[in-house]
């Protein structure tokens, strides 16, 4: 009998045939003995190979390459495990490990190790300061604490500066008024602590003030400004006027009158126009009439006014108004005109003529946020100016009179003659039709005047042309 092996192990006997004197073989398959790892090496290191004091190691990214007793090499992307005990370089008490083995990462597979080393601050930081202060640094009393865009760094023995990843502050709500000062404090494991702190300014969220023996009460909420107070019936109605200079009434919030018919606005009403930490003050005034107008004489009567309550200030950016150049009266050569348009109706008279407010649209003016936004291109080439629109940039352009106004859809800034202005309201494309506030149109726009009758949400105009 001989034998001998293949190559790949399997046993190979022969045997001599009796009968004919001839050799067969018998082959008798067995399967190798499985291929084992004899070696490891990294193969790609994680993503994250610098760290700062206090992050957790991440193997995000971490690949192995494996040799086999067979001489085959593969690629390892999980199922070893990485020990971090020498990752932790920061001292706890007396638990000091080598500045040679810091960074150090330990990684097993298949009974076989290698290492790998990260970046890391040097040691524990000696100080904590803040580096950059959060976005927010003015709060309403009972507001949370809001960290974003604060900054806090650790400097170490070296002098080199980390940002800190984590840390925490306190209070974490505001109780009291005034300046208060947050606490900021970086901990590792339970023992070692690092503070440094910030001031933040709290407001009460709300004020009051009297208006001929009524008190008003002004509070901040989620949504806007909240007036309320007890409505004396013997008046018209109310006006709100804000400002953002004490001492200064600014501009009424709304365009009519806040009357008792108005329903859940009497007595109380929010203004939604306003910006995030900003200082404004109000006043109130009682309208003891209402404006009228004259179609007969083309005459306006304004309303008339009480004084004004005491001033409230809320911190939670104000248009001042000024008055328009009213264009000298007589002279032939002027024609004295009247606008009359009502919220809701698509009509408006024109000198006694129907005309619509957006020829062939059917759009009306409406009331939004106690402003009235309104189809614009007819009013201003009945004055004899003209609208332009650049859709590029959704902006809108006036020329009335010697007024040039610029204003942009979903924007509340306005430029008249160059010169930038504000409003407490954008101009919006409402019902595929872009409507702009009428009030800041006819406040910037030189030689008109305007009323607004609140009794039936009617608004005039009141405009000069020259006779032809």
């Amino acid at each position: 009998m001989k034998g001998g092996v293949y190559a790949n192990g399997t046993a190979i006997q022969q045997y001599p045939h009796v009968d004919n004197n001839q050799t067969f073989k018998l082959v008798s398959t067995q399967p190798p003995a499985a291929a084992t790892v004899t070696s490891i090496k990294v193969a790609t290191m994680p993503a994250k190979t610098v760290y700062n004091a206090g992050e957790a190691f991440d193997p995000a990214g971490l690949t192995l390459a494996a040799t086999y007793s067979d001489g085959t090499t593969k690629t390892i992307t999980s199922g070893f495990t990485c020990d971090t005990a020498l990752f932790d370089f920061i001292h706890i008490g007396t638990n000091e490990i080598s500045t040679s083995a810091r960074g150090i990462i330990d990684v097993t597979y298949e009974g076989k190790t290698t290492s790998f080393r990260v970046g890391l601050g040097d040691l524990m930081p000696q100080s904590i300061s803040v580096s950059t202060a959060s976005l927010k640094t003015k709060y309403i009393v009972g507001e949370s604490v809001d960290i974003a865009g604060l900054v806090v760094e650790g400097r170490y023995e070296d002098g080199k500066v980390f940002p800190l990843s984590t840390f925490n502050v306190s209070p974490k709500e505001f109780t009291t008024i005034g300046k208060q000062t947050i606490t900021v404090t970086w901990t590792y494991g339970g023992e070692i602590t690092k503070t440094t702190t910030y001031d933040v300014e709290v407001t009460g969220n709300s004020t009051t003030g009297n208006l001929n023996g009524i008190v008003l009460t002004a509070t901040m909420t989620d949504i806007g400004v909240k007036f309320d107070w007890a409505p004396n019936e013997n008046y018209y109605g109310y006006r709100i006027y804000r400002s953002k200079t004490p001492g200064v009434e600014g501009i009424s919030i709304t365009d009519f009158p806040i009357t008792a018919k108005d329903g859940p606005y009497a007595g109380q009403y929010v203004d939604v126009n306003i910006d995030p930490d900003t200082q404004y003050y109000y006043t109130i005034r009682e309208v003891l009439a209402e404006a009228s107008f004259d179609r007969e004489t083309i005459e306006i009567t304004h309303e008339q006014l009480g004084p004004a309550s005491e001033e409230l200030a809320v911190f939670t950016s104000a248009f001042i108004v000024e008055p328009p150049d009213l264009p000298p009266t007589g002279g032939p050569e002027l024609k004295k005109n009247f606008m009359l348009m009502t919220i809701g109706s698509d009509t408006m008279l024109v000198n006694d003529d129907v005309k619509e407010v957006d020829p062939g649209r059917g759009t009306a003016p409406v009331i939004k946020d106690g402003r009235t936004l309104t189809p614009i291109r007819t009013i201003i080439e009945t004055m004899g100016g003209n609208v332009g629109w650049t859709a590029a940039d959704s902006k809108v352009k006036l020329n009335a009179y010697d007024s040039r106004i610029e204003m942009w859809i979903g924007s509340k800034r306005l430029l008249r003659n160059g010169a930038d202005r504000e409003m407490d309201i954008a101009p919006a494309v409402i019902n595929d039709r872009t409507m702009l506030p009428l009030r800041f149109v006819s406040d910037n726009i030189t030689g008109i005047e305007i009323a607004w009758i609140g009794s039936s949400k009617q608004v005039v105009i009141v405009y000069y042309t020259f006779e032809k």
